[in-house]
């Protein structure tokens, strides 16, 4: 951050640094400090920062595209080597991978600003209400924790997870991020209701899933289809290895379900009453029906 101007009271007595009403200003940020830091290098702010960029925090966009500002009001204590932030972050508008969030209200634990706790509530402008309780740690490279959401719009998180799959719909669930450590991946548990799949309309979707680096494992799915016809699921796909192994059982369920994942999807029409696996190249599967 380049620093546009700083004003203030301060004074400097015993090696303790005071600091009242003292304002630090960059070209697009500012930031409100009151408190001191004695000879040892113990803090004890208070602090108000309004319009912090996030596209300029250290490390982040290593995650993903970030977009928009924050405000925090709290306290820095801990030392000038390893301060302590405690408080509220807030936000009218941020973005991910061009996906907007807007009315974030959230508690912040920062350790140094690199291990960082966060916990709190937000909306996404397409639709749907979330609550976060999240570990962000920068040196070990690290998101972990619990995303729970009602009604969030599909679409709209795959666009965030990079993936490019031809389905929408209203998700209320649970997302478990790397609950065994780094890259363990994710989990997701939920119902998707007002679905649609290769233009193929739904009431309601339950599914039960695992995902780690373009691996996906189904371990439950039922849908049911506007017109009542229903897929069970279960199995692997492998969106970088464009390799499947799957289980499914239709009943009076359209055809074009399965070329769900498929990048080229060949064109099937009618509806299935089958028992099917599916192995193989995720594009050009082999199968055996019954």
């Amino acid at each position: 951050f380049l620093v546009d101007d700083v004003k203030g009271d301060y004074s400097l007595a015993g090696g303790t640094l005071a600091l009242q009403n003292f304002y630090i200003h960059t070209l697009t940020s500012s930031v409100k400090m009151d408190g001191t830091m004695d000879a040892r290098g113990n803090l004890d702010f208070g602090i108000e920062a309004k319009d912090v960029h996030l596209a300029r925090i250290p490390l982040i966009n290593e995650y993903a595209e970030f977009d928009g500002a924050f405000d925090f009001s709290g306290s820095v204590k801990g030392t000038k080597h390893n301060p302590l932030f405690n408080g509220v972050v807030t936000s009218n508008s941020i973005s991910v991978n061009k996906v907007e969030f807007t009315g974030l209200a959230c508690k912040l634990h920062s350790e140094g600003g690199t291990v960082n706790n966060l916990s709190g509530t937000f909306q996404q402008k397409a639709g749907g209400d979330y609550s976060i309780d999240l570990l962000v740690d920068f040196a070990q490279h690290l998101v972990q924790g619990n995303v729970d959401m009602q009604k969030g719009d599909v679409k709209s998180l795959l666009q965030i997870a990079k993936q490019d799959l031809d389905i929408k719909g209203a998700l209320t669930g649970r997302i478990e991020l790397n609950k065994a450590g780094i890259g363990t991946g994710l989990t997701m548990k939920g119902q998707v209701d007002n679905g649609e799949i290769r233009g193929i309309q739904f009431k309601s979707a339950d599914f039960d899933m695992f995902a780690r680096a373009g691996f996906w494992h189904i371990i439950t799915l039922k849908a049911v289809e506007n017109d009542n016809g229903i897929l069970l699921a279960q199995g692997t796909f492998d969106t970088k290895k464009r390799t499947i192994n799957m289980e499914l059982a239709c009943d009076k369920a359209n055809a074009k379900l399965l070329t769900t994942f498929m990048t080229h999807p060949v064109e099937l029409t009618g509806s299935m009453d089958v028992a099917a696996q599916m192995n193989g190249n995720l594009d050009n599967p082999d199968g055996n029906m019954s």
